[in-house]
């Protein structure tokens, strides 16, 4: 069970790679709905059998409930407003928003976190070390001559955007960050080069998000120790790297009004003061599946670039990520979200032992979402990958309680 499940996850995080490059079916696609689904039905069995409500007093149930009244507060938005294109909308919505946060707790509940580290322990970081060696030098390789790895039309600072197997950068950058971070949780002094390499890798993406995370991976790498003393100063420094490192690319957006993204901030807000306090509801705006079905807020809010000539929702629509939220799910959702994420924060930080690999994970999150879909699109592999990232901080303070003992 364990090797199965350790490459299982390894199939989930180049899920991309693999779809891009191997003619599979179209219902393929509906992988993660699917492992969502299955998780949930396989809690609910180990529920009812054998855990006899030990679940339902830690951080992980504190986690998870926010989530689901939002889910409610949403149907409740959905029926009162009526802006969803169709049922089916509401319903793969629902699914997309939930899946992070379902298959996250999930896999801790049945403890595939520990299996997969263990795996990985075992044989799995040696596949991912040889990964990460590939990529990057196939990427060095590809700025001197072009191998068919990198996006032939966008040329940035003098380099085209290193994409590797994958259909977007933005899809390699995700990719690497995940790897980046399980070879920072091994604790391993000789992995050094290996964290270069990725480092390298996200450089050669070319993405303004990815560079920004990167000035901080490097910020708090050697900022780590002062942290703690100095926490407002570091978290300040932190967040005027970020904006340093995107203020070209975020003059340019800003300036450009018009644009899908911008339209989608603006929109966003003026929806959720329009359905204050609980938003428009599931399905109903900044998603790909409110333009697959055709939300109605789209005949009265105009924005551009989100369908093609022939009506089709354009990756535009994959470009929004905060908006999504604060549109559909308005004030009471934000805050729904926020103490989540609280909540999340104390299993990141048990007994105040900081796990930096998991901090590191969760601050490329907020940076993507500023512009992209993240959770919504890779949100398995997300809650998979952070899960299994704190069940190595889990094992070593059970370590260290056993040695107390």
């Amino acid at each position: 069970m364990t090797i199965f499940l350790g490459w299982l996850f390894l199939l989930f995080v180049f899920n991309g790679a693999i779809f891009n490059i191997v003619p599979l079916p179209s219902f393929c696609g509906l992988w993660d709905e699917g492992a969502t689904i299955l998780l949930a039905l396989m809690c609910v069995f180990k529920g009812v059998k054998k855990n006899k409500g030990r679940f339902f007093i830690n951080c992980d149930f504190r986690f998870i409930v926010p989530w689901f009244i939002i889910v409610i507060t949403g149907l409740i938005a959905n029926l009162i407003w009526n802006y969803a294109g169709t049922w089916q909308a509401i319903i793969r919505d629902i699914i997309g928003f939930i899946k992070f946060p379902l298959c996250f707790t999930a896999i801790r509940f049945l403890g595939f976190d520990k299996k997969i580290r263990r795996f990985l322990d075992r044989y799995g970081f040696k596949v991912l070390k040889a990964a990460i060696t590939v990529i990057f030098v196939l990427g060095v390789v590809s700025v001197f001559k072009d191998i068919g790895l990198s996006q032939s039309d966008e040329v940035r600072h003098g380099i085209y955007s290193y994409q590797f197997l994958f259909n977007h950068p933005n899809s390699l950058g995700l990719v690497e960050v995940l790897l980046l971070c399980l070879i920072d949780s091994e604790d391993n002094q000789r992995n050094s080069i290996y964290v270069i390499m990725c480092l390298g890798t996200l450089i050669l993406t070319m993405r303004t998000k990815i560079l920004a995370f990167v000035a901080i991976f490097i910020y708090a790498k050697c900022g780590a120790r002062w942290s703690k003393k100095h926490k407002a100063l570091f978290w300040i420094t932190a967040i005027s790297l970020v904006m340093g490192v995107s203020y070209g690319k975020l003059s340019v957006v800003t300036k450009w009004t018009e644009s899908g993204r911008m339209s989608f901030w603006a929109g966003s807000v003026k929806l959720a003061a329009k359905c204050f306090p609980i938003g428009s509801g599931f399905g109903t705006f900044a998603s790909h599946i409110s333009g697959k079905y055709v939300s109605k807020i789209y005949s009265f809010m105009h924005i551009k670039e989100i369908f093609d000539a022939q009506g089709n929702p354009t990756a535009v629509l994959g470009d929004t990520g905060y908006p999504y939220y604060i549109a559909q799910f308005g004030v009471v959702g934000i805050i729904l979200l926020t103490i989540s994420i609280k909540n999340l924060l104390k299993m990141v930080r048990p007994q105040k032992q900081i796990n930096w690999s998991a901090i590191l994970l969760l601050i490329y999150l907020c940076i993507a979402l500023t512009g992209e879909s993240t959770l919504l699109n890779a949100g398995v592999e997300f809650a998979v990958t952070l899960a299994v990232i704190l069940a190595k901080n889990e094992k070593k303070i059970l370590g260290e309680r056993i040695n107390k003992i």
